[in-house]
């Protein structure tokens, strides 16, 4: 008789490894490979820093009585506010003190590194302790007196090349200039004695002295300067 006891065990067997031979995984294996953890993925490779501006465009912005005015200076990364100034000012190094580089309403320091394009804003600091003042030699008035208009043009700021021109009567003087100008200030606040006047382009912009006399091309072209 047929033991299909010994039958089925073998037929069992059998496929059994006939499951292994075709690629199978018997329950067991699976089991312990869905439970065995994934593999840590690899970190993401950090981001690559932005490169550093080789230059910086600062905008700098101007305002004279009610007008608004811009220029850019593209300059070098990392250069401060000081050497910015200078470059403003190559035809005369020395006017880089005569002014102020605001940054949101307030002075920026000279030691500032400038780093990113920024906005500023100018504003005119003239040179408040100018040593004396200098009374130029203008020569005798003819017989018949001085006659005549003299056409002077006062520079306000050396950068922005600001400018008024006056219409002056030969003879008269600085004084009567000064004075000329402040009755144009609108404002009424400002005094003679809180500018003096001085040959623009001369070296150092010296102060003349409130009694020399206007009364030809010699003093057409002056510069606003800070008092004694």
């Amino acid at each position: 008789m047929f033991d299909f006891d010994e039958i089925e065990t073998d037929v069992q067997k059998k496929g059994a490894d006939a499951w292994k031979e075709a690629g199978g995984k018997d329950e067991k294996a699976v089991t312990k490979e869905a439970a065995a953890p994934k593999a840590a993925e690899a970190p993401a490779a950090p981001k690559a820093a932005a490169p550093k501006q080789d230059d910086v465009t600062i905008r700098v912005g101007y305002d004279y009585k009610g007008q608004r005015w811009h220029q850019e200076h593209k300059v070098k990364h990392g250069i401060t506010i000081l050497e910015l100034k200078k470059q403003m000012t190559t035809a005369d190094v020395e006017e880089a003190g005569w002014f102020q580089l605001m940054k949101g309403g307030l002075p920026a320091e000279d030691s500032v590194v400038l780093e990113k394009d920024m906005r500023l804003d100018f504003a005119y600091l003239p040179p408040r302790t100018p040593i004396g003042t200098k009374k130029l030699d203008m020569g005798e008035a003819p017989a018949g007196g001085w006659q005549g208009n003299v056409e002077v043009t006062v520079c306000f700021d050396p950068i922005s090349k600001s400018s008024s021109s006056f219409s002056v009567k030969k003879g008269s003087t600085i004084s009567d200039l000064k004075l000329m100008m402040a009755q144009e200030d609108p404002t009424g606040t400002t005094q003679v004695e809180d500018f003096d006047l001085a040959v623009n382009g001369a070296g150092g912009h010296w102060p003349l002295d409130t009694a020399t006399l206007i009364v030809d091309g010699r003093l057409s072209q002056l510069a606003l300067v800070g008092p004694r």
